[in-house]
């Protein structure tokens, strides 16, 4: 006798990571974006300066300063268990300090 076994395929999703703007000034605001959009799916943030965060797409990183500076990792989970990761550069320019005017 013959023994039928279904299988599934679950889909892979394809993480994409954006941050906006890449490169920020000292004191400026960041936001990281993550596609795409799946219902049910966990999205990991990690970052420079033990940056952590839990959805699509968190809120502005504000007054930002130098230790913000380098890769952020999205992990894009499914609840089947299927994940895929992506990361994005962010650059962090210095700011100017104008002492005085004459």
């Amino acid at each position: 006798p013959s023994t039928s076994t279904n299988v599934v395929v679950n889909t892979l999703p394809t993480a994409v990571a954006s941050a906006n703007p890449n490169q920020v000034c000292e004191g400026g605001e960041l936001r990281l974006l993550s596609s795409p959009t799946l219902n049910d799916a966990q999205y990991i943030w990690t970052g420079p300066n033990n940056y952590t965060a839990a959805s699509q797409n968190p809120p502005p990183i504000t007054n930002v300063t130098q230790n913000r500076e380098g890769i952020y990792r999205v992990i894009i989970k499914t609840q089947a268990g299927c994940a895929d990761t992506a990361t994005v550069n962010v650059d962090v320019l210095k700011g100017v300090t104008v002492s005085g005017v004459s």
